[in-house]
């Protein structure tokens, strides 16, 4: 079934994440307190003649005009839609007044919309939109918390401002990416990355099994960064820290940085999955140390098909079309990985399962299927789908977390270890495929010696990351103060002069037009070279 509509005016969903600082509670407050808020957006995203956004779920019954979209949500030429998202920042509870930035919608119920504060270029017509969460709940009570907002716009929209009356400002935005791809890894945002031996196994592994990879940058060291820029299949893009200017509602002692859920990386995968919309048959979105090695498939993509037939044929009650998301388990396994050119090839051949301790997961989306995405979990999938867990006997994300070292350089002659997830011996299957292996290992091997002296500069002892890691399981992984956000800017890590990084620079402007409401908007995000050392 296609998007119908019987106006001219066409389609428009706007995404944004947005969030939120309460200077006085740690929880969510939903009543109503009077004083001043900083919002800082950063990213919007339109889509013209969208094949996939069809936002029924929010505008069916409260646009000017009935949307009618079916499980394939292909829109007709007729339909003309165009949707727009953005990723921003804004503040928890919306207001109630009349001539705040909150007129634009509410949390719940989705039934409030103003016409004033979206306005485009083209006769200058106001659209609705509204505004919901990323994240249904606060992670490790963050006060900054991601938003999307959906709205609408007419055909041939030149220009895009958020307005008060006759104030307004204006909304840069992108394009959606439209080279077709199988399947998209968004990884989550990097910061203070030297971390080589595990970034480039995973960038080979994705390679190999037929993943693009988007990588979010804070900072990396400077050979790693440029050896990145080599994977013709990877994409990377600065991930800015929010910087809010002089004229701001909180305090300038205030990093709101620090109230981010690790990174704001709901925002990132939330963008990513805006990004690759149109694009991708289905996204994954795993940390750098979570491999998906394919069990069903000889690709990603013929995996996660064949575990879409699996899952509906055990519900012959229920049509393909309920399957949303995949949740893989994770698994802790240990790697052993070298600094030289054999380096992928024999840890793989050493790797074995460990632990048979399961935890979170990490989600595989049909993108036309949900409007947002967090690491764990999406909470913006469409009404009639929902998010199903992969049995683990049938495959897992394997959590490179475990690490030790050799000075080998050859590949094992070891058999390969089986795939015994919870460590009950229930499966003589192998881990991995030996051809796969050799493959990768070759891949690797050629790409670094094409890189000559940028891979022989690789640091063999990590700086960052035993700092990261001791700090992460003081404030994370004990289970100790979980009442704070959590995020590598409660790490206090040292400068390190003389190690050369790509660090993310960015600029801001503010919009004071609002009553009370201070907009900060990005303009720019670019790598810079340091030679200082990496920076959050």
């Amino acid at each position: 079934m296609t998007c119908t509509s019987s106006l001219v005016v066409s389609l428009l969903a706007a995404m944004v994440a947005v969030t939120y600082f309460d200077r006085q509670h740690n929880n969510i407050i939903h009543e109503y307190v009077a004083r001043n808020d900083d919002i800082a957006i950063l990213s919007a995203t339109y889509y013209n003649r969208s094949r996939r956004f069809c936002p029924s779920p929010y505008f069916q019954q409260h646009s000017l005009r009935e949307q009618h979209c079916g499980a394939t949500t292909e829109c007709s030429p007729g339909a003309t839609p165009e949707t727009l998202g953005a990723v921003r920042h804004i503040e928890q509870r919306l207001r109630r007044d009349e001539n705040r930035l909150q007129r634009i919608g509410r949390l719940s119920p989705p039934s409030a919309y103003t016409s004033q504060h979206l306005r485009h270029r083209r006769g200058r017509a106001p659209r609705d939109f509204r505004i919901f969460p990323v994240v249904q709940q606060i992670p490790f009570y963050c006060k900054w918390v991601p938003f999307i907002a959906v709205g609408l716009v007419s055909e041939g929209m030149t220009s895009l401002q958020l307005a008060t009356g006759e104030q307004g400002m204006s909304v840069s935005y992108r394009l959606p990416h439209f080279e077709r791809h199988d399947v998209v890894a968004c990884f989550s945002p990097l910061f203070l990355n030297e971390r080589w031996q595990l970034l480039l196994l995973t960038a080979e592994v994705y390679s190999h099994y037929g993943a693009a990879m988007h990588f979010y940058v804070r900072s990396m060291i400077t050979d790693l960064f440029t050896l990145l820029t080599r994977y013709p299949k990877a994409r990377i893009q600065p991930w800015p820290a929010v910087r809010l200017g002089e004229k701001r509602a909180s305090s300038s002692s205030f990093d709101p940085n620090i109230e981010l859920e690790f990174r704001n990386q709901a925002a990132a995968m939330t963008d990513c999955l805006l990004y690759y919309k149109e694009s991708a048959k289905y996204i994954v979105f795993p940390d750098t140390d979570d491999v998906i090695i394919p069990r069903l498939g000889r690709t990603y993509f013929e995996e996660f098909e064949r575990v879409k037939c699996f899952i509906v044929g055990r519900r012959r009650s229920q049509r393909d079309g309920s399957l949303a998301v995949l949740s893989a388990q994770q698994l802790a396994v240990v790697f052993l990985l070298y600094p030289d050119a054999a380096a992928v090839a024999y840890n793989m051949s050493q790797s074995a399962i460990i632990s048979s301790e399961t935890r979170w997961g990490k989600i595989v989306v049909r993108p036309e299927r949900t409007d947002s995405a967090w690491i764990h979990r999406s909470y913006g999938i469409r009404e009639g789908y929902e998010q199903v867990t992969l049995p683990i006997e049938l495959n897992s994300a394997l959590h490179l977390r475990f690490w030790n070292f050799n000075n080998q350089s050859q590949m094992s002659d070891d058999i390969v270890p089986i795939y015994d997830p919870l460590l009950k011996n229930l499966s003589g299957a192998p881990l991995f495929n030996r051809d796969d292996l050799a493959e990768i290992n070759d891949s690797f091997v050629a790409n670094m010696r094409q890189a000559g002296s940028t891979y022989d500069r690789l640091p063999e002892v990590s700086i960052y990351y035993p700092l990261i890691e001791q700090c992460y399981n003081r404030i994370f992984y004990n289970g100790e103060h979980h009442g704070k956000c959590k995020g590598p800017e409660l790490c206090d890590l040292p400068q390190f002069p003389g190690v050369r990084c790509m660090n993310v620079k960015s600029d801001y402007e503010t919009f004071d037009g609002y009553q009370r409401i201070f907009l900060h908007r990005l303009v720019n995000a670019r790598f810079e070279q340091s030679d200082l050392g990496c920076s959050m």
